[in-house]
Formats: C-alpha cells, sequence, structure tokens
C-alpha cells in the first residue's frame, strides 16, 4: 500500500523548517504593503507612491520613516509599487498587529503558498513527484537552498501568493471553472498586473470564457478602486507604474534581458548599486517583442491536437511565466522561485522518457539559482565563481527546454 501520508508530511516539513529559519529575517518589501495600509489609514495617501528620483530602493520621505518607527519596523524601507486595492484590502491586519506580528504571518502564507505551488504543478503536470514521495522531498530540499528562496524569505515578498493565485487559475480554468478561474486571475493582476498575461494567452489559445471572465472581473475590480479612492491615487498607480517600466537598472539583482543587454555601458561599480537610468527605447521594445513572440507561439502551439496536452500547458504556461519575468525591465532574483513550475515538469518528462540531456540541463538550471553561481543578495553578493546574471541565463535555458520539449511534442503528433 502506498504512503499517502507521506506528501503531505513533506510539504509540512517544508514550511515548518523555512518558517523557522526564517522567522527573524526583517520583511523589508513586504514593509512597502504594511506601510502603505498605514497611510491610507491615517488619511495620508498622497504619500501612498513616494519614492527616491535616484535610487530605485530607497524612501526617504519623512512620512514613511515616522510611520515605520511608529509601528516597530527597523528593517529598510522600500517603496510602494502594487495596487492601492492591495493596501486596503489588508486594512483588517494591518489596524490589529505591529510589523513583526504581520511579517512572521505572511512569511508563514508565503511558504505555504510556496508549496501550495508546487503541489498544484506536480497534480496538473508532474505526477511522478506525488507518486514519488522521496522524489517530492528531494525536490523541495534542493529548492530550499536557493538563493530565490532565501531573498524570498528575506524581504518576505508577496510574489508566492501572486504565483500560487496564477497557477490555481490556471488549474481552474483546465477544469472549466470559468468564472472563478477569472475572479483568481482578475484578483492577481489587480495586486500585480503580470499575471494578466495569461488571460492573452487563455484568448488567443481559444479558452475564451476564462479570459471574458477574467475581463469582466478585472474591470469590476479597477472600477472598485476608482469607487474607494477616486481617480487621483489610480492615476498615481498608473504613472508609477510607467516610471518602473521605464527604468533601466544594472544592479545585480536585476535578472532581467535589460540589465544584461546594458551593463557594459555602465561602470561595473553600478553592479553593487540601485541607481535608476532611462532604458533606452531599442532595449522596451526587444522585450515586448519577444514577449509578444511567447505569447503567439505558446497559444498557437496550444490549440493544435496533440498527444500529450499535459506537458504541453505545462511547456506553454512556463515559458509565458518566465518571458514575462526576464523580459521585462526588473526581475529581481527572488522571482526565480516561478523555476520551480518547469523544473517539476521537465523533470517529470525526464524520468519519464529517460532523456539524460533534459535532466542535465535542468541540473545546470538549478546550479546556476544556487550560491555561489548565483547571486547571493543582502551579504555577500558576489563571490570569485558569481556568474552575475546567472539567473537570467537560467531562464534563457528554461525557455530554450521548454521549445525543445514543446517541438519534440508535435513532431511525435505528426509522425504518428
Amino acid at each position: 500500500m502506498k504512503k499517502f501520508w507521506l506528501t503531505p508530511l513533506f510539504f509540512l516539513l517544508f514550511i515548518t523548517i523555512n518558517v523557522v529559519y526564517y522567522r527573524n529575517m526583517p520583511g523589508d518589501d513586504l514593509s512597502s504593503s504594511y506601510i502603505a495600509c498605514r497611510l491610507l489609514g491615517n488619511g495620508k495617501s498622497d504619500h501612498l507612491y513616494s519614492f527616491n528620483p535616484e535610487y530605485f530602493h530607497i524612501v526617504d520621505d519623512p512620512v514613511w520613516v515616522d510611520m515605520a518607527q511608529k509601528t516597530s519596523f527597523t528593517g529598510f524601507l522600500h517603496p510602494y509599487v502594487q495596487t492601492p486595492l492591495w493596501a486596503f484590502i489588508l486594512a483588517p491586519l494591518c489596524k490589529t498587529m505591529n510589523f513583526p506580528a504581520f511579517n512572521l504571518l505572511f512569511l508563514v502564507l508565503n511558504f505555504i503558498a510556496i508549496a501550495g505551488t508546487i503541489w498544484l504543478t506536480a497534480y496538473q503536470w508532474a505526477p511522478s513527484f506525488l507518486s514519488r514521495p522521496v522524489l517530492l522531498a528531494g525536490f523541495l530540499a534542493v529548492f530550499s537552498l536557493t538563493t530565490p528562496i532565501y531573498y524570498t524569505a528575506f524581504l518576505n515578498q508577496t510574489h508566492p501568493l501572486i504565483l500560487f493565485a496564477t497557477i490555481l487559475a490556471v488549474f481552474l480554468a483546465s477544469r472549466k471553472q470559468h468564472i472563478l478561474s477569472g475572479f483568481v486571475l482578475a484578483v492577481a493582476a489587480s495586486i500585480k498586473i503580470t499575471p494578466a498575461i495569461i488571460a492573452i494567452y487563455w484568448l488567443i489559445s481559444g479558452k475564451r470564457k476564462s479570459a471574458g471572465s477574467f475581463l469582466a472581473w478585472w474591470v469590476s475590480l479597477n472600477i472598485l478602486t476608482l469607487l474607494i479612492f477616486g481617480v487621483g491615487i489610480s492615476l498615481d498607480y498608473l504613472s508609477n507604474l510607467n516610471r518602473i517600466s521605464n527604468v533601466l537598472l544594472v544592479s545585480y539583482n536585476n535578472q532581467s534581458l535589460a540589465a544584461w543587454l546594458y551593463s557594459n555601458s555602465y561602470n561595473p561599480s553600478e553592479i553593487l548599486n540601485w541607481r535608476m537610468f532611462s532604458l533606452p527605447a531599442m532595449g522596451k521594445i526587444l522585450g515586448y517583442g519577444l514577449l509578444g513572440l511567447v505569447i503567439v507561439y505558446c497559444a498557437a502551439t496550444y490549440r493544435q491536437k496533440i498527444t500529450n496536452s499535459r506537458l504541453l500547458e505545462a511547456a506553454s504556461v512556463s515559458s509565458l511565466l518566465i518571458a514575462a519575468t526576464i523580459f521585462a525591465s526588473i526581475a529581481w532574483n527572488h522571482y526565480n522561485i516561478i523555476l520551480a513550475i518547469p523544473l517539476l515538469a521537465l523533470i517529470d518528462h525526464g524520468l519519464e522518457t529517460k532523456k539524460l540531456w533534459l535532466l542535465a540541463g535542468v541540473g545546470i538550471m538549478v546550479l546556476l539559482n544556487v550560491w555561489p553561481l548565483a547571486p547571493y543578495p543582502v551579504t555577500s553578493p558576489l563571490h570569485s565563481f558569481t556568474i552575475i546574471r546567472s539567473q537570467f541565463y537560467s531562464g534563457i535555458i528554461c525557455l530554450g527546454l521548454l521549445f525543445i520539449v514543446s517541438r519534440s511534442s508535435l513532431d511525435a503528433t505528426k509522425q504518428a
């Protein structure tokens, strides 16, 4: 009799061990959501999108500094970049707890979200991880050692929650739960805009009911935002979003195509800095152009009738998420937790087909996300072995592997 209880046990251990290990992290990124929430509650919404005009990671607004001191935050304040609706949603929590308690709560939620993303991915696209609990345990252990996990925990970023909601929306759409899938994706896109790329994929690939549901919910949530905050704050958010999309940041923790392309044009000291430069128009055009190509290719490929639709859906969704990350102007190290999805799917396919070259490629991707090859943020970012854009390279390798896998699936179907 198979020991099904091992799977939930390993997930529980993954969550517990990581929460205990990272429980004293400062939560610098989470602080922006917390302070933003408190600012709204204190009628200081005009300070919501304060930022430093020269350095990306600084908020030196006295109102922010004063609020941080009053709420027991002792870390480094970063600017708020999410929608005002997210800060509003957090109001009941912000009013009832100080930052240390808020920080611990979200650390738990983030690791639950990562575990949930891994489970959903395995359930949909990589069943060998659920039928072989030891394989799952090994994956969870190795994934815990990657720098994206460390940086996510250090900053206590909300990215894991958004990623889980995105994969949940895909899961629901595959089961024709169109209204619910659209709602879940719209909520995720109302916090961070990136998940909306899945709706474009749905529309082109033929899942129009889920795409229509997303659009209806997303418009409704934006109308709700306008009703709650008015035009002023909503325009501030759009202005801030536009500002960020035109920023060139060559710092070591930006793993985007733009950072890779233009790093050599600036003084090497800027690699350890957070100074903002203007993103050349060609860099922006190239990024959006490559993303568009990935969207069209994935959607067009998925519409074709093939034998292994499970593998193709995994490859398509993974490619979209990776492309939306590395082809944007800014792709932080911790965004690479998205690699859990293609890693699971590629390992599952590699084991099933005994393709050693595929498993070797996966191994290289993992190594590029582990110190010392990967930059180790915060304490000692650079080592003699460090590859500054290692996680950008792992994303490119992953896109290549996913393309090869999807093409081989199509070719096998045509031959059949």
